[in-house]
């Protein structure tokens, strides 16, 4: 494999190892906008708003054990030695 499609491929999965982190923020960033927008006189836009960020925060950590994969593979691919080929057969005489 290409060594910048390794890099970008470790870029790549700490971004989705760091989603957990992104997914709570935007929960709570969306539970915020909505109890601010709609306070509490509509129970089921606020049921409906907390269970999409609920949902994000979800998809977010079901996204990190795929970042650790891309990650370790990469390092792997990347570190590797290249295969040395068989040393000539010596002839029987």
């Amino acid at each position: 494999m290409k060594k910048p499609l390794l890099i970008l491929g470790i870029v790549i999965g700490a971004i989705l190892t760091t989603a957990p982190v992104w997914g709570l923020t935007l929960s709570a960033m969306l539970m915020r906008t909505t109890l601010s927008q709609t306070g509490v006189s509509d129970p089921r836009g606020i049921a409906q708003d907390v269970g999409n960020s609920l949902m994000a925060g979800l998809v977010s950590f079901a996204l990190c054990p795929v970042g650790v994969l891309l990650i370790v593979l990469c390092i792997v691919f990347l570190t590797r030695k290249p295969r040395s080929p068989a040393p000539p057969a010596i002839p029987q005489s």
